[in-house]
């Protein structure tokens, strides 16, 4: 059996050139020999059917063997690529060649090449600020402003074709290379009344008097209505263009009379009142009243007086049957009495033992009376014996202060003055034969023995807090409060201000106006405190006492959000939001900052502010 793979040697391999005729000769010696193994096919070849022979793998039948041409060889094979093509690593696959790669010279100068599939096109090159479109023939603008290595606007960067500028924010204008600020203040439209330039804008501000609107213009601030004038309860506030007048008023039910005193106006002499016709017309001072006559009632000013029925009051006024009358009443007497020309009083037949005067009986000697005036019954009334159509007068029993004689009960009883008189501001209780005022718990009695006033515990008792406290004495009591004063401040052994004085230029840690001043207030306020009521003047004063008027006020801890604060006149004025309720302290806390002419900060001062609020209305 043949060998299926056998080995071919050659060696001794020689050349003869024949330069005449142009041949090359070659000798070349050979050997055939058994292959290993000798008894398989090698690859790239297969055993045919019968197993004799080895034949080739064609390897080109195969769709997948190569990318675009394949060539089979005796035991392998091997691909080729189209023009512009090379084969890649795996020897199968066929990748473009970039001619417009370095290591090529596609295109001449001027122009830009740009690679296709299996080959490269020629166009001309983009001019200046412009680009290739992802390698298509068409060139696009480069937007510079997305490149910081080309953008160097310092504000705004606006790109253009092939090109881009610079803009600047309002406010700013473009110099060529940089943004400058625009002074807006030099037109004379920028704002209504004052201007101020800032970088890049403007800010309006208004006189003293007018409040700026959104638009720059200044409306006029009506202190009357927004109640921030100090005129007095003597005087009506008057608006006026950026400011207010005080002028003198007069009460209602007053005039202005010569020298600018209020005098009374007589309503029922000049009948500018509202009285009903069955009314009595009283002036008063400032006011008038309208009364009815006795035994009638008044219903209110312009309203009919009305009958009182007398009967019906108690105690009775008649001792033994009432009958009301238009205005008045009549008393009916029992049998056996007689009814005096009053139509009141009822007398009967009466033995007096002695005459109340002289001590004398009743004869010749007694004083007698046909007609007694009602207005002088204020003795007891008896008929006399000589003449029962005569009566005389004894004296009634008189009762010690305080006391009232009881004719039902024929003795003297004590009068509660406390429940007819309320003499007494807090509360009042009613003893034998007078009555004794009360004050709450840290009042006393006034000299007057019915008000009360406030015992201040911190100066009668000279009460020491301790360090860092301060007695703040309150309407019935007193607190101790903390008045601390931070590090490197020191505190004024007079005013308890705490004070701060350095030099920014050379501490680091100094505040830019070099003096800042912590200042402690206390306040104690009766109760029924009521919304939009003024409370306390923060007022600022340099070292030589004067005011620093250009201060600026600002709530920077606001108790429940229920105070206020204006600025007036330079003062910072402290009102309420809402009713403060009684047995309650309020802390705020207000910083004021005062400026130079020139807007520097100069001072800077912080006050804390206790209020207390009673829980009675004294």
């Amino acid at each position: 059996m043949p060998y299926l793979v056998q080995s071919l040697q050659t060696y001794s391999l020689k050349s003869k050139i024949n330069y005449a005729r142009r041949l090359v000769k070659f000798n070349l010696y050979s050997k055939i020999r058994p292959g290993y193994p000798s008894n398989q096919c090698p690859q790239g070849f297969f055993l045919e059917s019968q197993g004799l022979y080895c034949y080739d793998e064609d390897e080109c039948r195969e769709a997948d063997t190569c990318s675009h041409f394949c060539h089979n060889s005796p035991g392998s094979y091997s691909c080729s690529c189209e023009p512009g093509f090379t084969l890649d690593s795996d020897r199968s696959t066929c990748i473009d060649i970039d001619e417009c790669a370095d290591q090529f010279e596609s295109c001449f100068k001027g122009e830009d090449c740009i690679n296709t599939i299996g080959s490269y096109q020629c166009y001309p090159s983009c001019p200046l600020g412009f680009k290739r479109d992802n390698d298509k023939p068409k060139c696009i603008d480069i937007n510079e402003c997305e490149m910081p290595e080309i953008n160097i606007c310092e504000q705004q960067c606006v790109n253009t074709d092939g090109s881009f500028r610079c803009n600047c924010f309002v406010g700013y204008v473009f110099n060529g290379s940089r943004c400058l600020d625009y002074d807006e203040c030099a037109e004379d439209a920028a704002c209504a009344q004052v201007c101020e330039n800032t970088l890049g804008s403007f800010r309006c501000s208004c006189h003293s008097g007018y409040r700026l609107r959104d638009d720059g213009t200044c409306d006029d601030i009506d202190e009357c209505l927004e109640k921030q004038h100090d005129c007095d309860f003597r005087h009506r506030c008057q608006n006026t263009m950026g400011s207010y007048q005080c002028t003198r008023f007069c009460a209602p039910g007053f005039k202005l009379g010569f020298g600018s005193v209020c005098v009374d106006i007589d309503e029922c002499d000049l009948r500018k009142h509202q009285c009903h016709p069955t009314q009595n017309c009283n002036n008063m001072h400032g006011s008038y009243e309208c009364t009815c006559q006795s035994g009638y009632t008044s219903q209110g000013v312009g309203h009919e007086c009305v009958d009182i029925n007398e009967c019906t009051e108690k105690p009775d006024v008649c001792l033994h049957q009432c009958v009301n009358t238009d205005g008045n009443y009549e008393c009916l007497c029992p049998p056996g009495q007689l009814r005096l020309p009053d139509k009141k009083s009822c007398v009967g037949l009466v033995h007096v033992d002695e005459d109340a005067r002289g001590g004398r009986l009743p004869g010749e000697n007694s004083r007698i009376f046909d007609d007694i005036p009602f207005d002088r019954l204020n003795k007891s009334i008896f008929l006399s014996p000589l003449d029962p159509d005569k009566i005389q007068l004894a004296d009634a029993p008189t009762c010690p202060p305080g006391h009232q004689y009881d004719q039902q009960h024929a003795t003297c009883i004590d009068i509660n003055e406390c429940e007819r008189f309320k003499h007494c501001q807090h509360s009042c209780v009613n003893e034998i034969g007078s009555y004794r005022c009360i004050c709450p718990e840290g009042y006393r009695l006034k000299a007057d023995g019915s008000s009360c006033e406030d015992i201040n515990e911190c100066k009668e008792r000279a009460i020491n807090c301790g360090p860092d406290q301060m007695c703040f004495n309150t309407r019935g009591s007193y607190h101790c409060v903390l008045i601390p004063c931070p590090s490197n401040y020191k505190q004024d052994k007079n005013t308890n201000y705490c004070i701060l004085e350095c030099d920014p230029d050379s501490d680091p840690n100094c505040p830019a106006s070099g003096t800042e001043i912590i200042e402690y207030r206390i306040l104690a306020l009766p109760s029924g405190v009521q919304p939009h009521q003024d409370l306390i003047r923060l007022v600022v004063f340099n070292q030589n006492k004067l005011q620093l008027r250009n201060t600026i006020f600002e709530i920077v801890e606001n108790h429940r959000k229920l105070f206020h604060i204006r600025l007036e006149g330079g003062k910072g004025i402290v009102s309420t939001k809402r009713t403060l309720k009684g047995g309650q302290i309020y802390k705020i806390k207000v910083q004021a900052k005062s400026y130079d002419l020139v807007r520097k900060l100069r001072y800077q001062t912080t006050f804390i502010v206790y209020i207390s609020i009673s829980d009675f209305p004294y």
